[in-house]
């Protein structure tokens, strides 16, 4: 059942990479051929990446905190544009791209300064004593920390828990700043924005909005 469920991803993964970012890119006379060739050399470059990834995996202090910093490299940006769109109206799309890189490169740098450290033995999630059994010792004793712990720098320390929240406020920061020092964008469409941001859109910054029962109307444009 693995195989099947592996080979079902990597060609649904490598479809969706061929119709998003290539497919653009060829003719109209492009045979079937070629496309379907397109196709199985991205499902081999991903089996290659995934090889890599579980040689990376060895090294790391277990694959569930190197799966959750991965899932947060990419969830914690989207999770920053929604959050950004909804609740900031001057936001613009050079501030949510910008925002958005500046996540990505951030949350990047610190889970690869993680991994580093931490196969270096430098890092590591020593696991606290559950069990007391044929215990000889006092129960209240202190358990061995790595001294040289103290000269990583200390935002390498961050758990992987925090990559989320942290990619997260990097993308809303840096996209209202960004927002704010260019220009803005066209009419905004007050459904998309969040009621509780609904009456600051009541300026002559941005349309007009009135109210008619549960439908929004947008009277005048900028």
């Amino acid at each position: 059942m693995l195989p099947s469920t592996l080979s079902s991803s990597f060609n649904a993964t490598a479809t969706l990479i061929y119709k998003d970012f290539i497919v653009s890119f060829l003719s109209q006379t492009t045979s079937h051929q070629r496309r379907t060739t397109i196709i199985k050399m991205i499902v081999v470059i991903l089996g290659i990446m995934i090889i890599l990834l579980e040689l990376i995996v060895k090294q790391v202090d277990g694959v569930f905190p190197f799966v959750t910093a991965l899932v947060s490299l990419c969830g914690a940006p989207l999770l920053g544009l929604f959050t950004l769109g909804v609740l900031f109206p001057r936001a613009n799309s050079k501030g949510a791209l910008i925002g958005a890189v500046s996540a990505v490169l951030s949350t990047g740098w610190l889970v690869i300064g993680n991994i580093t450290y931490s196969t270096r033995g430098l890092l590591r999630n020593e696991r606290k004593p559950l069990s007391i059994a044929q215990c000889d010792v006092k129960l209240n004793r202190k358990l061995t920390s790595y001294a040289s712990e103290e000269e990583v720098f200390i935002l390498y320390r961050i758990a992987f828990w925090y990559y989320a929240l942290a990619g997260t406020v990097i993308t809303v920061t840096v996209g209202v700043v960004v927002s704010c020092c260019t220009k803005r964008e066209g009419t905004i469409n007050p459904t998309l924005v969040n009621p509780m941001v609904r009456r600051f859109l009541h300026t002559d910054t941005y349309p007009h909005v009135s109210y008619n029962a549960d439908d929004v109307i947008v009277n005048e444009k900028i």
